[in-house]
Order: structure tokens, then sequence, then C-alpha cells
């Protein structure tokens, strides 16, 4: 299960995670945050994964751990 660390970003708080030792960050949260749909912004992810980097890590969260689509 990946470590979380809070960021503040222009005045937002982003959520990091180290996966591979590399710093991703789950895009649900973010998506959201820009008041955009997240089950179209996950479409246009998901159509080119590799492309993006998309990368389904466990993360802790308040009601368990979770699986999030996270991007390097």
């Amino acid at each position: 299960m990946a470590q979380s660390l809070e960021v503040t970003f222009h005045g937002a708080t982003l959520l990091i995670v180290e996966h591979q030792n590399q710093p991703y960050i789950p895009m649900k949260p973010f998506v959201s945050g820009m008041g955009l749909a997240w089950q179209s912004q996950l479409a246009k992810l998901a159509g080119n994964a590799r492309r993006w980097g998309i990368t389904e890590i466990v993360i802790p969260t308040s009601s368990g751990p979770q699986g999030m689509a996270c991007l390097p």
C-alpha cells in the first residue's frame, strides 16, 4: 500500500503518493476539485493509459484502503 502526503498547490491541497520511488497523484480528487465529471475524465485517461502512465495504486483513506487511478 502506498504512503500518501498532502501538498499545498495554489491554495488547494493535493494528495501525492509514492509508487516505485516516483510521485503520483490520485486523479479522482484532482478532477473533482476542478469541477469536472470524473467518469468522463477517467474514460479519456483509460482510453490511452500507456500515454498518460495511468496506474492503479491502493491508497489508505479514512474509510480504509482504496484503489485509485493515479498519474505520475
